[in-house]
């Protein structure tokens, strides 16, 4: 991928969440030690922490450690946890945390795709967080970074390149050289006719049929592996082309 393509992407189109789930995950998990009288935690550690806690009450807007333990909690809707300052079980606390961590993200992802002004083909084929499969199905890296690129709009189409440098073209003159229409995804891959070659044997059965964006999408989002594979081949074959041509 390239460089630009946004973070949000990727993480949905691997089904990960992003680093800051677990550490703030772990950050929980030792308030948890340390607030709890029968840890193994020494008396140094738990006489710097009941500081801190005092001084939030004292000054609640001053920042420590402690703090950002508290604003969390209140964010997550679990500071019932924080005026306690007791757990009674350190398991279902921790799981209960992750859930409302990734619950949280999954709605700020969930936006952030819909207002997203970049992926117009992400936001339509992307119905759920979750590792794709065609990630594991297509063995060969050629293929499967060919169909990556097209699913996250990294790749040299118009109606990306029009975004980039100073001049940026307004969406609808991003046009091909050719059929005088917005060079996008489906364009490419469907219809242009400078690349008949390239898409002899390997357009979806139901493409060839039925050429509209609604099948292109739904093509786009299955879990055939045949399909996958010579969707691949036909993304890898446009780019090389398309390469050449431009």
């Amino acid at each position: 991928m390239k460089t630009s393509t946004p973070n949000i992407y990727v993480y949905g189109e691997l089904g990960v969440y992003p680093l800051w789930i677990d550490r703030q995950l772990r950050v929980l998990k030792y308030w948890a030690k340390v607030i709890n009288p029968e840890s193994s935690k020494g008396e140094f550690v738990k006489n710097i922490y009941r500081e801190m806690y005092e001084l939030s009450l004292t000054n609640p807007q001053v920042v420590t450690w402690a703090t950002t333990v508290r604003d969390t909690l209140k964010r997550l809707d679990l500071g019932i946890y924080w005026e306690n300052q007791t757990i009674s079980d350190d398991d279902f606390f921790l799981s209960l945390v992750k859930r409302k961590l990734q619950n949280s993200y999954l709605t700020k992802w969930t936006s952030d795709v819909i207002d997203s002004t970049d992926g117009r083909l992400f936001r339509c084929i992307k119905t759920a967080f979750r590792y794709e499969s065609y990630l594991g199905n297509i063995q060969n890296k050629a293929l499967r970074y060919a169909l990556t690129r097209i699913r996250l709009s990294s790749h040299r189409y118009k109606i990306k390149t029009g975004r980039w440098g100073r001049n940026k073209v307004p969406r609808e003159e991003r046009k091909c050289d050719i059929c005088n229409v917005v060079e996008d995804e489906f364009h490419g891959l469907v219809s242009c006719p400078r690349f008949v070659n390239e898409r002899n044997n390997l357009l979806p059965q139901c493409l060839l049929r039925n050429p509209n964006t609604d099948v292109f999408e739904h093509v786009f989002d299955t879990s055939d592996v045949h399909v996958q594979t010579q969707l691949a081949l036909l993304c890898l074959n446009k780019e090389r082309a398309y390469l050449n041509f431009v």
